[in-house]
């Protein structure tokens, strides 16, 4: 029998996997989302599974309050967000960025649990990382590993600052290699091969690439070094790639300016 109340507030793409992760575990919920415009995919799956659709807040305590908003949207929703905070709320927020001493203060409540998924975990594949404040009980924690591990891989971090660093690599990454797959289809059509020719085996040898890193207990560098014959082409291509600042170099600047962007959108 539904027992337990779970508000969803907000929906899009991140909020509908997670809902769809722990939709198993979530049987024993009434799931209420609180979207004011929700897209087809989001109102076909609350008809299959029997979720509220609901465009105005809560109004009413909750066992779970799920805050799958903006970070700039968070100050101006907090009114309405009061009323679903009681004694046994527990609230998983998503808010890149948004300490959960911000959250508590604003909302009353320390049972605050930071998350941070990647869009993989729209197909299983991705990676969510997870940290709580003090107040949280084991039970809290149980309760979070289960509802994330339908997304992939759970990395359960030591610290705040941790979650930060986890948020501008695998919550940013997924873009850094979609950025990678435009560069390499971008420098194929350069090279005189057809739009469609060159994104198809720009896609595809990210994917092998990545089912090989999956497949192999080696490290990347190791990898790297089997495909890379000393003084043959793709050598030529690595040296270019490690030219100051290099690859390395720019990708360190990239996370690093995530994190600036990140702590931005706290402070706002």
């Amino acid at each position: 029998m539904t027992h337990q109340l779970l508000h969803a507030i907000g929906g899009g793409r991140m909020g509908l996997a997670m809902l769809l992760g722990a939709r198993d575990m979530l049987r024993d919920f009434a799931v209420t989302v609180h979207d004011p415009a929700p897209g087809p995919e989001l109102r076909g799956a609350a008809a299959e599974h029997g979720w509220a659709l609901d465009p105005s807040a809560p109004g009413s305590a909750a066992h779970i309050l799920l805050l799958a908003i903006k970070p700039q949207d968070f100050s101006r929703a907090v009114p309405t967000l009061i009323p679903a905070i009681g004694p046994e709320t527990l609230v998983i927020s998503v808010m890149a960025g948004l300490a959960a001493k911000l959250i508590s203060e604003k909302l009353g409540t320390r049972r605050v649990l930071r998350a941070m998924p990647n869009i993989p975990a729209l197909i299983g594949a991705g990676v969510s990382g997870l940290w709580g404040t003090d107040a949280l009980t084991d039970s809290d924690h149980a309760f979070a590993r289960q509802f994330f591990q339908g997304l992939g891989m759970i990395v359960e971090l030591p610290d705040e600052p941790s979650l930060e660093a986890l948020t501008a690599i695998s919550g940013c990454g997924p873009a850094y290699v979609f950025l990678l797959a435009e560069a390499l289809t971008a420098a194929g059509i350069g090279e005189g091969l057809s739009p469609e020719i060159a994104a198809s085996i720009a896609r595809q040898t990210i994917i092998g690439a990545g089912a090989l890193l999956a497949a192999r207990p080696h490290s990347p560098e190791h990898l790297r070094r089997e495909v890379t014959s000393p003084n043959g082409v793709t050598a030529a291509a690595i040296a270019r790639l490690q030219d100051a600042p290099g690859l390395a170099g720019l990708m360190t600047e990239a996370v690093r300016a995530a994190r600036r962007r990140a702590a931005e959108l706290g402070e706002s």
